[in-house]
C-alpha cells in the first residue's frame, strides 16, 4: 500500500472514531436527562451531568437558614410542646436599645433563671398583641403588673416586659408597646425549681408559638435545646445540693 492510500485509510479511522465518540457521549446525555430528578432546573438537564459543587451549595445554603433563626421559622432555637396557634399581627421597628428589668438585677444570678421573647428583627409587641396572648395561655397580671400563670401552685415565675420597670400595668393603653417579654424567677425560692422550669417552659412555649416570637436566654444570645438541656441539670444538681 502506498503512502496516498494509507493517508486515507487513517483519516476515514479518525472520523469513525471522533463520530462514535460524539455518538456515545450523546447517548450518555440522554441517559443522564431521564434519570435526572424532575426538581433540577433546566440549565442543570441541559448539562448533562450534577456537580458536586451544585449540592455543596444547596446544603450550605439550607446551613445558613438555619444559623440565621432562623430558620427564621427554626431551630437551634425552642420550640418545646405542642401550643395554640394564632395570627396576630406585629407592628413597628426598634426604636431604642433594649432593656432588661431592673427586678431581674435583685437576683443573684447564680440563682437567675430567665428566658427572653422577642421578635428575631426587634419588631416591638403591641399591647393588644400582648393581652391576647396571656388570655389564651392563662396569664394574669398581678398588683406588682408583672405577668403569672392563672394556677400559680409550685409555678410562681414572673413575665416581665422589657422595660426597666419590667410593668404591664398599662397594658390595656391603646399606645402601649413593648421589645420583648422575660420569663423568670429566682430558683433559691422554690423547693422544687425543676417543676417551676417546666411549667414556664411550656408557657413560653405557648407564647413563641402564638406570637411567632424567638426565645434567647439573659445576655440576648439564642436559646437552645442545650442551654435548657443544662438549666435542668443545673437545677436538678442544686436540687440535690439542698436535699444533703
Amino acid at each position: 500500500m502506498d503512502a496516498t492510500a494509507l493517508r486515507w485509510v487513517l483519516a476515514i479511522i479518525g472520523i469513525i472514531v471522533i463520530g462514535g465518540v460524539y455518538l456515545y457521549t450523546v447517548y450518555q446525555n440522554k441517559l443522564r436527562q431521564r434519570a435526572a430528578v424532575k426538581t433540577l432546573t433546566q440549565k442543570e438537564l441541559e448539562s448533562g451531568q450534577i456537580e458536586d459543587e451544585l449540592l455543596s451549595q444547596e446544603l450550605s445554603s439550607i446551613s445558613n437558614m438555619l444559623d440565621q433563626d432562623i430558620v427564621q421559622k427554626d431551630i437551634t432555637d425552642i420550640k418545646i410542646n405542642p401550643a395554640l396557634d394564632a395570627n396576630i399581627s406585629t407592628s413597628q421597628k426598634v426604636k431604642q436599645a433594649i432593656h432588661l428589668p431592673h427586678i431581674m438585677y435583685q437576683i443573684d444570678q447564680s440563682n437567675l433563671i430567665a428566658h427572653v421573647l422577642k421578635h428575631a428583627d426587634d419588631r416591638v409587641l403591641t399591647g393588644q398583641e400582648i393581652a391576647n396572648a396571656f388570655k389564651h395561655t392563662g396569664l394574669y397580671i398581678d398588683d406588682e403588673g408583672f405577668a403569672r400563670p392563672e394556677d400559680t401552685s409550685g409555678a410562681l415565675f414572673k413575665l416581665a416586659n422589657m422595660t426597666a420597670s419590667g410593668s404591664f400595668k398599662d397594658l390595656q393603653d391603646p399606645q402601649f408597646y413593648t421589645y420583648g417579654m422575660v420569663c423568670f424567677f429566682d430558683c433559691s425560692c422554690y423547693e422544687k425549681p425543676q417543676s417551676c422550669y417546666e411549667v414556664m417552659l411550656k408557657k413560653v412555649d405557648e407564647l413563641v408559638r402564638m406570637m411567632d416570637l424567638k426565645v434567647y436566654d439573659e445576655d440576648l444570645q439564642l436559646l437552645t435545646l442545650q442551654h435548657v438541656t443544662n438549666t435542668r441539670n443545673r437545677l436538678r444538681a442544686a436540687c440535690s445540693e439542698r436535699s444533703e
